[in-house]
């Protein structure tokens, strides 16, 4: 008896049967791991926005008064700036100064711009006698009659897992450099209102900080931060607290300008502000 002969076809439709048979999301295999996992769910997007709403609340243009405390709760003082390493700050740390943020969300790209504008430290400080690498100024400028802007730039991605954290891939310390970040740097949201930030350069600085947004209108936000700068053996720590409120860009750009006055920082050192660029320290940025 001859054995009978299938079809092409009908070949076709039993093969393309048993491989949907073994598809997940059949009773037989069950559901497919993005019902579980959005790493694997093409539905879910890469948008930082579309995965928490809690991004878009919180870029814009902030204006904040910040203090920093050593250890033991007392304000932290001014330091040399070292010309070698590039850290210390030789300007007013122990009163509160201002902050002036820009953040923004762009897809899957994030941008955090920040001025801090400090005054002039006092004579004490200045008349201290300088060794080594020590300066008491940054730039230009004269220690207890010029202050200082420094420029922050921090810049991230969303990352594959799309749970709305950013990988941060480059972050200034105002003085010091971008690249060398650990890995495990990052920004999440926490909550719909408290935003969770860890970051630090290799074998220098380790930072973390809180921020929450404290009005109903999500116009205000609180911080706390606290940061240890590793030098040799010896390890620096300090603790910054702080409040932000939301302004315009024109609110902004004018309060800066009297900042800018009221600590007599001078016209060679000010930023360049709009920026021209993705990053406000124009000269060390990755793009």
């Amino acid at each position: 008896m001859p054995y009978p002969v299938l079809s092409l076809g009908l070949l076709w439709a039993l093969l393309v049967q048993h491989c949907e048979a073994g598809k997940c999301g059949t009773p037989l295999y069950g559901p497919c791991l993005g019902v579980f996992d959005p790493r694997y769910n093409d539905s879910v997007s890469n948008n930082l926005v579309d995965q928490d709403p809690f991004w878009e609340d919180y870029t814009g243009y902030w204006i904040g008064t910040n203090e920093n405390f050593a250890p033991d709760g007392t304000p932290r003082p001014p330091s040399f700036y070292d010309t070698r390493t590039k850290q210390g700050i030789p300007y007013a740390t122990d009163v509160p100064f201002l902050t002036f943020a820009n953040r923004s969300v762009d897809g899957t790209r994030y941008y955090h711009h920040i001025a801090i504008v400090y005054n002039p430290a006092n004579e004490e400080f200045c008349n201290q006698k300088l060794e080594g690498n020590q300066a008491n100024v940054i730039g230009n400028g004269t220690c207890g009659i010029n202050g200082h802007v420094a420029a922050v730039d921090v810049l991230g991605t969303s990352t594959y897992k799309k749970d709305s954290s950013v990988e941060i891939f480059w972050w200034t310390n105002g003085q010091g450099r971008g690249p060398a970040l650990l890995n495990t740097s990052f920004a999440k949201p926490v909550d719909d209102h408290t935003i969770f930030f860890s970051a630090g350069h290799v074998g220098e600085l380790l930072w973390s900080h809180t921020q929450q947004m404290t009005t109903k209108d999500r116009d205000k936000l609180s911080g706390v931060a606290s940061f240890v700068l590793f030098q040799g053996e010896d390890g620096i720590s300090w603790h910054m607290q702080y409040k932000q409120r939301r302004v315009t860009e024109e609110e902004w750009l004018q309060e800066l300008e009297q900042a800018y006055g009221s600590s007599n920082v001078l016209e060679e050192d000010r930023l360049t502000i709009p920026l021209e660029g993705p990053c406000l320290r124009t000269w060390d940025c990755p793009i």
